[in-house]
């Protein structure tokens, strides 16, 4: 049987998992996913004369395998997939429906993964990568709050590591603290001038980590 010279890629997936990489990062993470659907786990030998050196911010989305043979998950999980559905498609084909059957493969690849992907990953954020948003939330908080995003998003992380506290929606959690700001300073100011709201307890909070930091 003939290589299968595609999978299924997810953009919105991808674009989430390469946050804070370089374009360098990046090229060489989606060269190495495709080297790795052309001819499996990647062998040390066969990462070094592909790509050179590897950054760990790039070797953390591959794990090892008992041969110490770099793979990445989800490419192995969507091969499989598609290995699966086309093994199946292959041997309840009849000649009757030869004639749809490239309408109904896609519209099968297409929907295979609804409910795998109806709520997009939620990724982790702010100082202490415990603030997690969605891509479309971190890009809404981007362009509501261009000036200020990051540290709205930094001034919760730093409340959940000194608290521990627990939110059902993080984005929401942010849309509500810069509103309540917003509403105490007054309509006259503009998103970007809120950049002291719960500062006193922000400031508590990275005393507390500080000085938790030097005991340990």
């Amino acid at each position: 049987m003939a290589k299968d010279p595609a999978v299924l890629f997810y953009t919105a997936d991808f674009l989430s998992t390469i946050q804070g990489l370089t374009l360098e990062e990046i090229g060489t993470y989606i060269k190495l996913l495709c080297i790795q659907h052309q001819i499996g786990h990647l062998s040390e030998k066969t990462v070094k004369l592909s790509v050179g050196e590897v950054s760990p911010d790039v070797l953390r989305f591959f794990k090892k395998d008992e041969n110490g043979h770099l793979y990445n998950e989800r490419m192995e999980k969507e091969q499989e997939k598609r290995r699966v559905y086309s093994d199946r498609r292959r041997k309840n084909r009849t000649k009757k429906d030869m004639k749809n059957i490239c309408l109904t493969y896609v519209e099968h690849m297409e929907n295979e993964n609804v409910n795998e992907n109806v709520n997009e990953t939620k990724n982790k954020y702010g100082a202490f990568e415990n603030v997690l948003l969605t891509l479309k939330e971190y890009e809404r908080l981007k362009e509501k709050y261009p000036h200020t995003y990051e540290k709205h998003i930094d001034n919760l992380s730093y409340y959940i590591e000194s608290r521990g506290d627990k939110y059902k929606s993080h984005y929401a959690t942010i849309l509500a603290w810069t509103r309540k700001e917003e509403k105490e300073r007054g309509d006259s100011f503009s998103s970007f001038d809120t950049d002291e709201f719960f500062q006193a307890a922000v400031e508590r909070s990275a005393k507390r980590i500080r000085e938790r930091a030097k005991c340990t």
